[in-house]
């Protein structure tokens, strides 16, 4: 339905977080989905899957309940397993896909600093981000982005 226009590229998120989970019974279809959404737009795409990994994050955070999600886990392990695979889809072409990697960046690391106020360090509050670690999960595409990209992300 996405790859015909029936729904937004954005909604392909909600397929994709399966991507590793189902990948021996359905690969070659969500490989397909993925590659042919990356053809219709990469920055939409881009959003997706930024947006299915962020999905996951936080469903890992539901399901253990703590206020932060543990890197060592074997959930957070997965996660950065299908970040690697995104990774991969978007191509060795990295001027071509430098748009969409400073997408992924960017609202990676908006989504990993959400919720944190600055002003709290400066009056002496020490507080942590909840969404810290996702950082961990968006460095699978930094060797994608380009070196102009890095100071401006």
């Amino acid at each position: 339905m996405v790859l015909h226009g029936v729904f937004p590229i954005r909604d392909a998120s909600f397929v994709l977080r399966y991507y590793c989970e189902f990948y021996t019974d359905f690969g070659d279809i969500l490989k397909q989905l993925l590659y042919k959404c990356r053809d219709l737009n990469f920055v939409a795409c881009a959003k997706a899957v930024t947006r299915s990994l962020t999905d996951v994050y936080k469903s890992i955070r539901m399901i253990t309940g703590l206020e932060y999600v543990d890197p060592l886990s074997d959930a957070f392990h997965q996660l950065r397993d299908l970040a690697k695979r995104f990774a991969v889809a978007f191509g060795n072409d990295h001027l071509k896909n430098r748009e969409a990697v400073a997408v992924v960046h960017r609202d990676g690391i908006q989504f990993a600093l959400d919720g944190f106020d600055p002003n709290q360090s400066r009056r002496g509050i020490i507080t942590k981000p909840i969404n810290i670690t996702f950082l961990e999960v968006i460095i699978e595409f930094s060797p994608k982005l380009i070196r102009q990209d890095k100071a401006a992300v």
